[in-house]
Parts: structure tokens; sequence; C-alpha cells
């Protein structure tokens, strides 16, 4: 466990319970955890967004994993700006099959960013804030 349990973003109480994923080697301590409400059993296998925190008093689950969200922002899988998963790719350039493409558009996976192609042109946006960031892969 964590030497600094994290309050709860959305109501401030204290009383916090850390998720564990995976299997116990000390079956008593987990189960004396558990039973205080220190921790949540989760299963054996984590997916990418699982939270790593909830909240006793509100039920809230979190995920503060400062490295998680930096990967995910990376893979354009969360705005870094509001931490939402609405995200779309950027197109730069001309495009060549627009009837294709209106198709993600309109299903907000994929933006239009413009016919000038430079060497710095972001790589998502965020649906929700409309923040670029990622650097765009060179085709």
């Amino acid at each position: 466990m964590s030497k600094k349990t994290p309050p709860c973003p959305k109501c401030k109480s204290k009383n916090i319970a850390k998720f564990f994923y995976g299997l116990p080697a000390d079956g008593e301590w987990y189960l004396k955890a558990k039973k205080d409400k220190k921790i949540v059993g989760s299963g054996c296998t984590r997916t990418i967004n699982d939270p790593n925190w909830k909240c006793n008093d509100c039920w809230h689950e979190w995920n503060d994993d400062k490295k998680l969200k930096k990967l995910l922002a990376e893979i354009g899988h969360t705005c870094p700006e509001c931490n939402k998963d609405n995200v779309a790719l950027i197109f730069w350039g001309y495009p060549g099959n627009m009837e294709e493409m209106k198709k993600e558009i309109e299903k907000k996976e994929l933006v239009l960013g413009g016919c000038i192609v430079t060497d710095h042109d972001p790589k998502w946006e965020c649906n929700n804030c409309f923040h670029r960031w990622g650097k765009r892969d060179d085709d």
C-alpha cells in the first residue's frame, strides 16, 4: 500500500481503499485488509483504465497514476489537459478519399488539421476541450 493515501477528488473524504490486483501472497493479510475496507479485491487482471483508489463514503473510483496518465496521453487515449477519453486523430494534408473520412469525422474519431503540413504538427485533439498534443507521425 502507498504511504500516502490521497483524499477522494469528489467528496474529499479520507476513507479510501486501494484496489488490489493479482493473487495475494498472504491470504490472511488480504482478508483482514478487505474486511477493514483498506483494499478492494479486483481480480487477477487489470486493464489500462482500471482505477487504483475507491472512496468508501461516496463510492467514487479513480486512478491517480501520473505515469499511466502520461502514457495514455502519448498514445492518444486520454487528453492530458482534461483527462477525458474522447480523443480524435488529426489528419494533416489533402484528403484523398473524403467519403471514407466523413464517416470517421462524424464519429469524432478524426479531425482535419489543414493542408499545410509542418515539422511540429500535433497528432491528437480532445473532442471535449479541443486541446491538441502529441507529434504527428511522418507518413
